[in-house]
C-alpha cells in the first residue's frame, strides 16, 4: 500500500485561513476604527482575534471569487501591527494625552499571492520571515492611508481587515 493522504475540506466561504496540520483556521474579520483628530489620527483594530500561525511556516489560504488582477487592484497587503495605548494629540489648549487602544500598522510585509489549481483559491506566503506578534491583511489602504479622505468614502461594511497572531 502507498501513502495515505487526508485532505482538509475546502472552506465553505471566502476569507483568509491559516493552514494548520489538521485543519484550516479562519482569520478573524476586524472592523477598522479611526481615533484622533484632523491633525493626527490612528487607524487600527481593537483586538487580534484567535487565529494563529507558526513563525516557521506561516501559510495562508485565500479562497475568493476574485481574479488575481482584481486582488492586485484592491491592493492586498500584509501589515505588521503594534499596539498603541495612548498618544499625545493637539487640542485647542495644547497637547493632551488621549486613549487610542488600537493595533495600528507598523510596516508592510511583502507577500506572494500564488494561484492554486482551482479557480478560486490562492496561497499567500510572506516573502520574508515573520517575527512573533500581530499582523493583518488589508485592502484599500485601510490601515496605512496615503489619502485620509479615502477612508470616509469606503462603506463601513468594507472597512475590515483580517488579523492573526504569529507565535
Amino acid at each position: 500500500a502507498g501513502p495515505c493522504f487526508q485532505l482538509s475540506p475546502k472552506p465553505e466561504k471566502a476569507g483568509f485561513y491559516a493552514i494548520r496540520p489538521k485543519q484550516y483556521g479562519p482569520l478573524d474579520q476586524k472592523l477598522v476604527h479611526s481615533v484622533g483628530n484632523t491633525l493626527k489620527s490612528f487607524r487600527g483594530i481593537q483586538s487580534l482575534g484567535e487565529a494563529e500561525v507558526d513563525v516557521n511556516d506561516p501559510k495562508i489560504l485565500f479562497p475568493t471569487e476574485l481574479r488575481t488582477d482584481e486582488i492586485l487592484r484592491l491592493g492586498l497587503e500584509l501589515h505588521r501591527l503594534e499596539y498603541v495605548d495612548t498618544a499625545e494629540l493637539q487640542g485647542p489648549i495644547g497637547r493632551t494625552e488621549a486613549g487610542v487602544k488600537l493595533y495600528v500598522a507598523a510596516g508592510q510585509v511583502p507577500i506572494d499571492i500564488v494561484p492554486l489549481r482551482s479557480r478560486t483559491d490562492y496561497l499567500v506566503v510572506p516573502k520574508e520571515p515573520l517575527q512573533p506578534g500581530g499582523y493583518a491583511f488589508q485592502t484599500q489602504e485601510l490601515l496605512s492611508p496615503s489619502e485620509t479622505d479615502r477612508f470616509d468614502e469606503i462603506p463601513e461594511e468594507l472597512r475590515v481587515v483580517f488579523a492573526l497572531s504569529v507565535r
